[in-house]
């Protein structure tokens, strides 16, 4: 039925005339209104007689090997531009000799010559984003500086000295403002050797 009235006011009249019932037009009023049911009629969909054809294009190669992931493959790629010599990868390496510790005084060193110096606080090993926290206090006025180990921004990252105390976490945020807090800046540690 709603597919008749659909069509337009012509099928309606129809409609009518075939079933003979005069309530209908009572109920939808005159259907030439603007309020009536040629306003709902599609006007907007053209038949078309042609057939559309999809094109199918052959699949890209595969660029990594059935069964790897391609994370890992990605990481490692990136791992490979960034640290050719594999210098920042022994930094931290768990079974590294020249890894870096928490309480080690380390110097990141960017593009620009600018240079921050501090105490290991926190390594977060994790491939391509592996982090450290370091801490110097400047003006008297403690600073915490997130660096990522394999930013190329990072031209240097190396050990100025080994901490003398081992600590079992990878983590010392409790050194914080107590005895074994960074008391003064560490900016010059390690310059009079060169």
């Amino acid at each position: 039925m709603m597919s008749i009235f659909r069509q337009g006011s012509t099928s309606l009249s129809k409609f009518i005339s075939a079933t003979g019932t005069a309530s209908i037009t009572s109920v939808l009023g005159n259907v030439n209104t603007p309020f009536g049911l040629r306003g709902q009629t599609a006007n907007f969909i053209v038949p078309s007689s042609e057939k559309k054809i999809i094109p199918i294009y052959r699949a890209y190669p595969s660029l990594i090997n059935k069964g790897e992931n391609i994370v890992k493959v990605t990481e490692q790629k990136y791992v490979d531009k960034f640290d050719p010599n594999n210098i920042r990868r022994d930094l931290i390496r768990r079974n590294s000799q020249n890894r870096i510790n928490v309480g080690d005084i380390v110097r990141v060193t960017n593009k620009d010559n600018s240079s921050f110096t501090g105490m290991c606080l926190a390594i977060r090993r994790a491939g391509l984003g592996s982090t450290v926290l370091l801490r110097n206090q400047i003006k008297k006025m403690g600073i915490d500086m997130r660096f990522s180990i394999f930013n190329p921004k990072h031209i240097k990252v190396e050990i100025v000295r080994k901490s003398a105390k081992k600590y079992k976490t990878e983590k010392i945020y409790y050194v914080k403002g107590i005895k074994g807090d960074v008391k003064s800046d560490l900016s010059n540690v390690g310059r009079q050797r060169r």
